[in-house]
């Protein structure tokens, strides 16, 4: 898969020098050309991780104040922010993956043992490239190795950490360290890490990683570990929105006017008798004729040329809705022009297609976010002395917001309760998007909350004479 993951990475970055580099034959030479892009590639990516995961989706993990102290350490390794730019990688270059580890441990020689008393929990993400199945039934890896690039001191380094089961379930943890130096060979200085942080384990027979794909099947290769990139079946219609757009810059560059030269235009300098042109050769605007076959005496002929611009819009736009629908985001999404901003209900009335594409992507990236928290959760109460644990109820709530009127959808839940068609619990599932289990615990304190209001009210009463 390597070579399609480099090959979706360079449309992703907008460097495809096979594609963006051509050239003009201008009658007496090649000339270089750079063509025009509009980086769509870079823009998918960029518009599924917003609907997807952005700053409005919620995490809930048991009580409040367990889950207070959850959304703590995720405050700390700022997720929010990495989770976005890793989805939006992982759309671009099909995977990617969530790995974990603990800092700052320290290790008593004396007593040959751990101190978690300054541990931090840290959460990377890892692009595809960086990454090595190792062991894999269909899509569920199960042993993984993971490359992650830091910079100390100035100098270059790659962390590698090898997550593998022992015999009797548990994952350890293989820890190396390589210096790059700048032919980018790897030197190995695992020494710096320690003998005693080499390897570690976790006691634990849940993963230390979550690895993340789009929700579209692998066509390349049936049963690979890897996914798709968002566009990986689309690259002829990324070309497509690209030549157009380019057509479109260039009939701007080239459109003003179109200059026919002769032979005769290319004289000797009376002086040194080198030959001297009264044009600039590269200048793509230029056309040389051969000879002098002409049917007037004209040695230079100006052509103005009129602007095909409507005629642009019409193709780009079309590029752009052939491309928007390949890729799940349904026709429409992209508009070439301004005059119209869709509100969220004609987005959702018009474009059900871009539902179900999201819904379908949702399903993978909360089975992803569901198996790292629960990890999260394990390594706060085994090694950080929190009140956590792996167990817990964890509740993942998308933001869904440019599908659904909030307002309209509460509303409804609100007559429906009144007209006894629904249940509080329900309400509380329909509305606050919580589980059942959540509802119901709930709807007890609510519920606890108003006999105690009751009950404080009847000691208020005065006594009747």
């Amino acid at each position: 898969m390597l070579p399609y993951i480099r090959n979706w990475k360079s449309w992703y970055v907008n460097k495809v020098p096979s594609f963006q580099n051509y050239y003009i034959y201008n009658g007496e030479k090649n000339v270089k050309q750079k063509r025009y892009t509009l980086g769509m590639a870079k823009k998918i990516s960029e518009d599924y991780a917003n609907l997807l995961l952005n700053e409005k989706a919620t995490f809930k993990i048991g009580k409040q104040e367990d889950n207070e102290i959850f959304n703590k350490i995720l405050d700390e390794n700022d997720f929010y922010d990495l989770a976005n730019s890793g989805i939006e990688r992982t759309f671009a270059t099909g995977t990617g993956a969530f790995v974990l580890s603990l800092g700052d441990i320290n290790y008593d020689e004396e007593n040959e043992t751990f101190s978690f008393d300054n541990a931090k929990l840290k959460i990377e993400f890892v692009s595809a490239e960086k990454i090595k199945p190792l062991s894999y039934n269909r899509k569920k890896v199960t042993e993984c190795a993971f490359g992650v690039e830091r910079v100390i001191n100035g100098k270059k380094y790659l962390y590698v950490t090898i997550h593998k089961k022992n015999d009797i379930g548990n994952y350890v943890i293989q820890n190396y360290l390589f210096r790059v130096d700048r032919g980018d060979n790897l030197i190995d200085v695992s020494n710096k890490i320690g003998n005693t942080f080499l390897e570690f384990d976790t006691k634990s027979a849940n993963p230390w990683f979550s690895i993340l794909r789009p929700g579209i099947e692998n066509n390349i290769s049936e049963d690979s570990p890897f996914g798709m990139s968002i566009f990986a079946n689309s690259i002829d219609l990324l070309k497509g929105s690209d030549l157009t757009y380019d057509s479109l810059c260039n009939e701007f560059i080239h459109g003003k006017k179109r200059v026919m030269v002769r032979m005769e235009a290319v004289k000797a300098d009376a002086l040194d008798g080198t030959l001297k042109r009264s044009y600039d050769p590269n200048d793509v605007v230029f056309y040389v004729l051969p000879g002098s076959e002409t049917n007037n005496n004209e040695v230079v002929k100006e052509i103005d040329m009129k602007l095909r611009i409507s005629e642009h819009e019409e193709g780009i736009q079309l590029a752009l809705n052939l491309l928007s629908e390949n890729v799940g985001l349904g026709t429409g999404y992209y508009k070439f022009e301004k005059n119209k901003v869709a509100t969220a209900t004609e987005v959702i009335s018009e474009n059900s297609a871009l539902f179900r594409s999201i819904r379908k992507h949702e399903i993978r990236i909360e089975n992803c976010l569901y198996d790292l928290f629960k990890s999260i959760c394990y390594i706060a109460g085994h090694f950080l002395n929190l009140p956590l644990n792996e167990d817990m109820e964890i509740s993942i709530d998308f933001d869904d917001s440019i599908f659904e009127d909030k307002k309209e959808i509460k509303s409804t839940a609100i007559l429906e309760l009144n007209n006894k068609l629904i249940s509080p619990i329900q309400y509380y599932m329909k509305v606050y998007k919580m589980t059942e289990s959540q509802a119901k615990k709930y709807y007890k304190k609510v519920q606890d909350g108003l006999k105690e209001n009751e009950t404080s009210k009847e000691d208020e009463a005065p006594d009747e004479e």
